[in-house]
């Protein structure tokens, strides 16, 4: 509240935040594109192992894990393998297996080997067939539990380089296949290597080795030996957590919603980013698990950043910020070389850390944005606030040495003097302005009468309404009654440092009226407390007061909100009640309309005055006022209100007796009140023929 000497400026900012949900098993995305990568040295035995090894022992480190390790020395092809011709040319040659260019061993796979009409290569007849197109598949396989995976083979090829090729596909389905790798023309025996890394995540795959041919030209085309498929698995790692940090109270407390980063260190480059979330209500967190796998080492190098910076929703962010705009963060200590399992990070920002207060702000932001956002139907998002704070920083910029909202150049934001960071409710109350800005549009400022405020200063109505309001802010966020320029709640010396708005009222000797800015911040506190005192009786939440303020137009003084109000339909006995226990008079006398003037009735013959039919309030119903006859001039006349209903006035003559009286009825509102004198005749029976009785 810049300690009441708010000052303010106007422009428009706009905030951003863009955090994407990422792949938290490695800190690359899962799916990239197919590529070729360089070639793997495999050391080969001179005389092969047996076919394919699956289900391998996982070795203790990250891998590699040999899911197939195909020679083509044992029956071929196996369970997990099947061979297609795709031609539909009325032939059947399929790939098989076969001794005549082995790359070690005594046997490879040749695309024309198999099948009905399959070929027997020998020196004077070696060449593939024209008009081929066959699969030589292997699946499926799984890559769910894995972070890496890659497949190399060894290729001899001679093939017509413009129109005959081998390819290398990939399915996840066994029916689409899409292109990883291509070859043509001649080459000797070269091991081929492939990453499958898109397909990690995927629980089936299938690899495919394609030839196809066109109808001339053939050769001796490509022979494949000594396929190694492999994954790299690790176990995981939970990272999580709780951030607490030591209050204005010294209390050590948890830090909820704030952002929450996770990064892998690595020496002599950037750090990889593995996930982001955020603190509960207990300041605890966790994410999602991630592979323990690191290229530097055996296991991650983990630390966390904690960030005052959170999109409560879609169109709120909170954060805070130093003078250079530069985001308050707390980093941990790095853990090492992480062990598979639970990796746990406290953290507290202890009283020493200088930037401690940057978190008592943060957290000041969040309870006034949630007692907004909790306490309308449907939920009013008062949207985004910043905040520039910085150690022994009171004045900013151009010599403004005090808190205040900045809605002009560079704006919109809130500025926390340092040397009043203690109070909380200087906090609110800038956030206060700084909400009714996002939603309206409007705050007081151009009014150099309003720079030097302060809760019962006499100001003009513009300035005590926004200010006003700033004041009440707190109170409701901050669940108490006192507006404190300490650390409080109610602790200072009275109205100097503590503002206890409801023990102040009529006749307290300070100033009065909607020009006071202490008596329109009691007036909406009085409107939402459960307490009654004096005048006040009113016990609203504080949603209807959110739909006046907070909804276009914009109010721009007190008593343009209590006509909002009477326009809303609210209830307005209570409401002008407790604002009239504030000094305010925004009531309007009750009236009689019409007057009741003269009443007939005849001797011994009882009648009534029904006074709801004769009153009228502006702010009261008819059951919300109150009725009474101070005056009658005879007593014989038997005039008084109904014990039961106070509205109704029973005139019940004395036996015997004829005459006039008069009497005054007075109706109240509880504030003010109207009378009516009015006239009784009392006439004998005899006249019955002759009386017209006439009354409302």
């Amino acid at each position: 509240m810049k300690s009441f000497y708010s000052l303010v400026i106007f422009t428009v900012l706009s905030f951003g935040l863009s955090i994407g949900a990422r792949d938290l098993r490695h800190p690359v995305s899962q799916k990239i594109q197919p590529r070729a990568i360089a070639s793997i040295e495999t050391k080969l035995s001179e005389t092969k192992p047996g076919a394919e090894a699956q289900d391998a022992t996982l070795d203790e480190s990250c891998g590699p894990y040999e899911i197939m390790n195909e020679t083509f020395e044992a029956s071929w092809p196996t369970s997990l393998w099947n061979v297609v011709d795709l031609s539909n040319d009325g032939y059947d040659r399929k790939w098989d297996d076969d001794n005549y260019r082995p790359h070690s061993g005594n046997l490879a796979a040749w695309p024309a080997r198999g099948g009905v009409n399959g070929r027997d290569p020998i020196a004077t007849n070696n060449d593939y067939f024209n008009n081929m197109n066959t699969r030589m598949i292997y699946g499926p396989f799984d890559l769910s539990d894995a972070f890496q995976a890659d497949i190399s083979f060894w290729m001899w090829r001679q093939m017509e380089s413009c129109c005959d090729y081998l390819v290398l596909e990939v399915s996840g389905d066994n029916g689409t296949f899409q292109e990883v790798g291509r070859w043509t023309g001649n080459a000797g025996w070269e091991q081929q290597s492939i990453s499958l890394n898109a397909y990690i995540g995927d629980s089936t795959v299938w690899v495919a080795w394609r030839f196809y041919s066109d109808r001339r030209n053939v050769f001796d085309g490509p022979w494949v030996d000594d396929i190694m498929l492999r994954k790299y698995v690790a176990g995981t790692v939970t990272v999580s957590g709780t951030l607490s940090y030591i209050d204005r109270y010294t209390n050590t407390v948890g830090a909820p919603f704030t952002t929450v980063k996770l990064y892998d260190q690595d020496i002599g480059g950037y750090d990889d980013p593995y996930g982001i979330t955020h603190t509960i209500d207990s300041g605890f967190f966790q994410f999602s698990d991630i592979w323990n796998y690191d290229e530097d080492a055996s296991g991650l190098d983990l630390y966390v950043i904690f960030e005052a910076d959170y999109n409560d929703t879609d169109v709120a962010r909170r954060r805070v910020v130093n003078l250079s705009d530069d985001l308050y963060q707390w980093t941990s200590s790095v853990q090492d070389n992480v062990p598979d399992g639970d990796v746990v990070f406290d953290y507290v920002i202890q009283t020493y850390d200088p930037a401690k207060r940057a978190m008592w702000i943060f957290q000041d932001l969040r309870r006034a944005w949630e007692h907004v956002f909790n306490n309308t139907n449907p939920p009013v998002d008062p949207g985004s606030v910043t905040a520039k704070w910085e150690l022994y920083a009171t004045c900013y910029p151009w010599g403004l040495c005090s808190s205040y909202f900045n809605g002009g150049v560079g704006g919109p934001y809130i500025f926390i003097s340092d040397e009043q960071v203690i109070s909380s409710d200087t906090v609110v109350h800038e956030t206060g302005h700084h909400y009714m800005w996002n939603m309206t549009g409007w705050w007081w400022w151009d009014d150099p009468g309003c720079w030097q405020h302060d809760i019962f200063t006499q100001e003009d109505v513009w300035c005590a309404w926004s200010e006003g309001w700033a004041d009440f802010f707190p109170l409701f966020t901050n669940e108490d009654e006192c507006y404190d320029k300490g650390i409080g709640p109610c602790t200072g010396a009275p109205d100097i440092d503590t503002f206890d708005l409801e023990a102040h009222g009529i006749g307290d000797g300070k100033p009065e009226g909607d020009l006071v800015e202490g008596r329109v911040a009691g007036s909406l506190f009085d409107l939402i407390d459960s307490a009654s005192d004096g005048y006040d009786s009113a016990n609203f939440s504080f949603d209807p007061i959110s739909r006046v303020v907070f909804e276009p137009p914009e109010t721009i003084w007190f008593y343009g909100f209590w006509e909002r109000w009477m326009a809303s339909g609210y209830n307005a006995h209570h409401a002008v009640r407790a604002i009239y226990q504030n000094t305010i008079d925004f009531d309007s006398p009750p009236s009689f309309t019409p007057e009741i003037t003269e009443v007939f009735t005849l001797e011994g013959v009882p009648t009534r005055i029904d006074l709801h039919a004769h009153s009228d309030d502006e702010e009261s119903e008819l059951d919300e006022l109150a009725y009474s006859i101070p005056y009658v001039s005879t007593w014989e006349c038997g005039i008084a209100l109904d014990v039961m209903h106070n509205y109704l006035v029973n005139i019940d003559p004395h036996p015997g007796w004829t005459g006039y009286c008069d009497a005054t009825a007075v109706v109240s509102d509880s504030i003010k009140t109207a009378s009516d004198d009015f006239r009784v005749y009392v006439l004998p029976v005899d006249m019955q023929a002759y009386l017209t009785l006439v009354y409302k």
